[in-house]
């Protein structure tokens, strides 16, 4: 049955895309907790760990066919080091 928990990669995706603050993750947390008997998401430790390794991204302006397009990137070089660094 725990393999049906959300990884703390998916969770902070989610909080991410729906612009989630930590008291609103941890209100939906608690209902869906109380709901299903479980916690169904990653811990907030997890998830902070994962942003421990965050490099923050470049805004970058592309030019298509006449028309700007802004893209956060990351440096992956400097993405793997900080990871590789961490697990060292």
């Amino acid at each position: 049955m725990d393999d049906l928990r959300m990884d703390e990669f998916s969770t902070m995706a989610m909080v991410h895309e729906a612009n989630l603050t930590t008291a609103a993750l941890r209100t939906i947390n608690r209902y869906l907790t109380g709901f299903f008997g479980r916690r169904l998401m990653a811990s907030e430790r997890k998830i902070k760990n994962i942003l421990e390794d965050d490099v923050p991204p470049e805004i970058i302006d592309v030019d298509v066919s006449g028309k700007k397009h802004q893209f956060y990137v990351k440096n992956l070089t400097l993405v793997i080091e900080t990871s590789v660094t961490k697990r060292m």
